[in-house]
């Protein structure tokens, strides 16, 4: 039987350095165990997962909507732990999951430090060189999107660029659940498309249009958890903000 919990686990921000809570998804079928994203650290993964009645152990893949930190610190750290899983994420998201090109927001910061007063270069710098610091992984299994895997009942993955250039959402058929990664977020109950750190607004809705067509009973949000009820007119809501 297939299974899906949606854990609760928390990161630091690089910006603030405060600790915020993140929902990577963990799937199961008759295979194994497929995360989806795997920010915060393994320990609170393996936690979680436990709690959940699976055991990190089982894992074979690793599924990444994009290469923000917070979606990505543990990659490295389940790599070693667990040798046989394999990283699948989007073309265009895996030059930089691997570290073949400068993550996006540590290029932006890099670009702009030059041209910023004295006091805040130190901020910049800090910043630089926590994004520095992240460890990479090497992707296995690159694709471009759309494109349906068969695991766990079946799985549309979508391309959603907006808030990253090669972000994916996936939609769980048998679930009827879509796993929005970072093309919305939840606040409060509220529903929207996150300004602040989407690098092109204009894609990111085209993005999240595509959702209105899907049969969505739930839907995940990696900075906000779960939404169950008023989804379609939540997902209208955000889309025409």
């Amino acid at each position: 039987m297939n299974r899906m919990a949606v854990l609760n686990t928390s990161y630091i921000s690089a910006k603030s350095r405060a600790r915020m809570f993140i929902h990577p998804v963990l799937l199961e079928d008759e295979s194994g165990l497929i995360l989806i994203d795997c920010g915060g650290s393994l320990p609170g993964l393996r936690a979680q997962a436990l709690d959940s009645g699976m055991d990190l152990c089982a894992l074979t893949r690793i599924l990444i909507t994009h290469h923000d930190q917070d979606h990505i610190s543990a990659l490295a750290d389940c790599r070693e732990a667990y040798p046989r899983v394999r990283i699948a994420a989007s073309r265009v998201e895996a030059e930089y999951i691997s570290g073949k090109k400068d993550f996006e927001r540590l290029a932006q910061a890099k670009k702009l430090f030059d041209s910023l007063p004295p006091g805040r270069r130190r901020e910049a710098a800090a910043l630089i060189a926590f994004y520095a610091s992240i460890r990479t992984a090497e992707v296995d299994d690159p694709f471009d999107p759309p494109v349906f895997f068969p695991w766990c009942g079946g799985m549309d993955i979508l391309s959603t660029p907006g808030h990253m250039p090669g972000h994916i959402s996936v939609y769980l058929r048998e679930f009827k659940t879509l796993i929005a990664g970072d093309a919305l977020v939840l606040e409060g109950g509220r529903l929207s498309i996150d300004a602040a750190h989407t690098l092109d607004m204009q894609a990111a809705r085209q993005s999240v249009a595509q959702f209105l067509d899907l049969d969505i009973q739930r839907l995940v949000c990696y900075h906000g958890g779960v939404l169950e009820e008023g989804v379609r007119q939540s997902i209208l809501s955000a889309f025409q903000e």
